[in-house]
């Protein structure tokens, strides 16, 4: 009798220490947050984190939203250019609304932070202004080949 109740004895000296123990909050690893670049812009260009592309004059910008992968549209004037920027391949980028065939080119470019996504659509009306302004992108920026569009 003497050996169980020092036994039961042990059972609850043991027992309150492990509910203390087991109650002890354990300390939370830290979890990775992925926090979207900020997007600001100026007159002359338009910054993401740690890399820029050139404002083209008098064109409308338009971002994506806070949180999902980084993407530029410029768009000119008369809403017949557009011109996309992205950190990913884009499998449709914008185009503009024309009863005219479209243009499409793209092009890939090196940047600081990696590659950027260069696509433009334009009437076919606009080509050959199209292309200037993409080769003027070109002398700003590193260029590797282009992607199938």
């Amino acid at each position: 009798m003497r050996q169980r109740k020092h036994s039961m004895s042990k059972v609850w000296v043991v027992l309150p220490v492990l509910v203390v123990v087991a109650c002890q909050p354990r300390p939370i690893p830290p979890q990775p947050t992925l926090t979207p670049p900020l997007v600001t812009l100026n007159e002359r260009e338009i910054n993401v984190e740690g890399w820029s592309i050139p404002r083209l004059a008098g064109w409308r910008v338009v971002t994506s939203e806070a949180g999902s992968p980084v993407v530029i549209i410029q768009v000119s004037p008369d809403d017949q250019q557009i011109i996309t920027f992205a950190e990913h391949p884009q499998s449709a980028p914008p185009e503009p609304a024309s009863t005219e065939p479209i243009t499409r080119l793209a092009r890939v470019f090196n940047l600081a932070h990696g590659q950027a996504y260069v696509y433009a659509t334009a009437p076919r009306s606009f080509a050959e202004t199209l292309q200037t302004l993409l080769d003027e992108l070109a002398e700003q920026l590193l260029e590797l080949p282009s992607p199938e569009f």
